[in-house]
């Protein structure tokens, strides 16, 4: 499972801060289990030097809730009402790669391939992160009744993002070929 990213060193939170930011975010998914779906800018009021830690930790909190609610949301909604978070790439990977577990967790019918072409700036960072977490079955087969993609087309796509070394490219257009 993809944890959200925190960057900066992890913010070093000390443990007070860190119960006070999971406090917050535990009443924020209370609040949204209870059907009142509170607004983020409302339970980041009052943040203060702790609002970059809980910004993250919400977004992921309120995106998980709201697709397992069978909301339509996506992680460019977040990007856009939050600027800052595209400032830093680790944790926009971290947060398409959430949006993308959920979804392939949710509907069997998440593409990596897809989440890269949403996201052209980040693709090859995102394959590999995508790769990384196991999803190199989701490359060559995916569970949403699509064909998979050719032997050359998988091929072409490892080799332009890097994302193997040339024995287990190979290994994989075996299993492709199948």
């Amino acid at each position: 499972m993809l944890e959200p990213t925190l960057s900066d060193s992890d913010l070093e939170l000390d443990p007070d801060h860190s119960a006070r930011l999971q406090q917050r975010v535990d009443e924020h998914r209370q609040r949204c289990r209870d059907d009142q779906w509170p607004a983020l800018s409302e339970t980041l009021e009052d943040a203060g030097a702790d609002r970059w830690a809980l910004l993250i930790q919400l977004v992921h909190a309120d995106m998980e809730l709201r697709l397992r609610d069978g909301q339509a949301v996506r992680v460019e909604s977040y990007l856009d009402r939050f600027p800052e978070l595209r400032d830093d790439s680790d944790v926009q990977l971290g947060l398409i790669a959430r949006e993308f577990e959920l979804v392939r967790e949710l509907t069997g019918t998440a593409n990596p391939v897809d989440y890269a072409d949403r996201f052209p700036a980040c693709r090859d960072d995102l394959l590999m992160r995508l790769h990384t977490a196991g999803d190199e079955h989701a490359l060559l087969s995916p569970d949403d009744g699509e064909e998979s993609l050719s032997a050359s087309q998988f091929e072409a796509l490892l080799r332009a993002s890097n994302l193997v070394e040339r024995d287990r490219l190979d290994e994989l257009l075996r299993r492709a070929a199948g």
